[in-house]
């Protein structure tokens, strides 16, 4: 039911003049709640209670999911609010974040709690959120004027007053999909189904970047030597979608 509220309200203010955006108390109420709603979301990501219980926060990963896909309002709320894409794999990684290490360098800093258990992480709707937010943004390959067949597109935008605008991906949030081991806990991840919007994420990511496009390569030869038949199609899933790139390589 709150997801519900949240993206109406969403896509209520979406509908709002521009102008009443900045002179109307009561829409710059109803955002002012949005964006306090979205900003404790992720604040709750970094709860000791939270981090000791991630296995049991399905649903909320899901509402997480639900509100931000909901529009194109709703996804640049998320993007303007924090480094959103580096928050979420920050989380993801627990102590292998970059983020923990540095923490860890740090006397003057409290040890992050630790994340554990038996039961493997419910981080797929997580994984999605992120493919979603990559592909909302421009990497420094790209030209931030233009937008490529990758980028999510909004057939449907629920006002004539939502404008696409350009998100520069941070230079952490490359860091952390690039130089740790999400990739990798995403593309060998067994219950993760959706795997046509990573797929389509790591092409963004590819785009005008033929060192990361290599690095991506060797990772599907090596799964495809090692999987199984029933897992082969979870890497030409990628394959398929590296192929559709069109840059100068």
């Amino acid at each position: 039911m709150a997801s519900k509220a949240i993206i109406r309200l969403f896509k209520l203010y979406a509908d709002c003049i521009p102008t009443s955006r900045e002179s109307v108390d009561t829409v710059k109420d109803v955002f002012q709640v949005l964006n306090t709603f979205m900003g404790m979301q992720m604040t709750i990501l970094h709860d000791d209670d939270c981090l000791r219980s991630w296995a049991r926060l399905e649903c909320f990963f899901d509402m997480l999911h639900e509100i931000t896909t909901s529009c194109l309002t709703a996804a640049q709320c998320m993007l303007e609010w924090s480094d959103v894409i580096a928050d979420l794999i920050d989380f993801m990684l627990g102590n292998k974040s970059p983020r923990a290490q540095q923490q860890k360098s740090d006397p003057t800093q409290k040890a992050r709690t630790a994340m554990g258990g038996t039961v493997a992480p419910p981080f797929q709707p997580l994984y999605t959120l992120v493919a979603f937010l990559v592909r909302m943004t421009h990497t420094s390959a790209m030209d931030l004027e233009t937008r490529l067949p990758t980028h999510v597109n909004f057939p449907d935008l629920v006002s004539k007053h939502e404008a696409l605008k350009p998100y520069p991906l941070s230079d952490e949030a490359w860091l952390m999909l690039t130089k740790t081991d999400f990739v990798d806990k995403v593309l060998f991840d067994a219950k993760y189904e959706q795997r046509k919007e990573f797929a389509e994420a790591l092409a963004h990511l590819s785009y005008g970047n033929l060192s990361f496009s290599r690095k991506i390569c060797k990772k599907l030869l090596k799964g495809i030597s090692y999987c199984t038949n029933d897992d082969v199609e979870r890497h030409l899933t990628v394959v398929s979608q590296l192929l559709k790139i069109k840059d100068q390589f």
